[in-house]
């Protein structure tokens, strides 16, 4: 199914759950959007995590129409974005991304016993 934008309004002791649109355009559709980010220009980008379009994608935030930006099978649970940079985070790995370059792995979380 594909994934969904909603907006919500927030009024003294009542909130309100809007519908944006569907997140694809006209060739695309985008599943299991797990993630959203908005970057200080006031764009949204997500990570969607389903083929064949699966990877970051930019998103109009008042029609939900999207485009894949950049395609890949890396697992991301959570994304952030810091000036130009978007931080990705899934199976246990962090990557960077910035517009025009590769997602980068910068780290790996061990998690062993003894760092808990």
């Amino acid at each position: 199914m594909t994934s969904k934008l909603f907006t919500v309004d927030v009024k003294e002791n009542q909130s309100t759950l809007k519908f944006v649109g569907d997140i694809q355009n006209g060739t695309q559709t985008f599943k299991e959007v797990a993630a959203l980010s908005e970057k200080h220009d006031g764009t949204l980008w997500g990570y969607a995590n389903s083929n064949p379009n699966k990877g970051i994608i930019l998103i109009d935030q008042n029609t939900g129409s999207a485009t894949l930006e950049y395609k890949t099978d890396i697992k991301v649970e959570g994304i952030e974005l810091l000036n130009d940079t978007l931080y990705l985070v899934g199976d246990n790995n962090l990557y960077t991304w910035k517009p025009n370059n590769e997602i980068r792995l910068i780290h790996t979380f061990s998690f062993e016993e003894d760092e808990l």
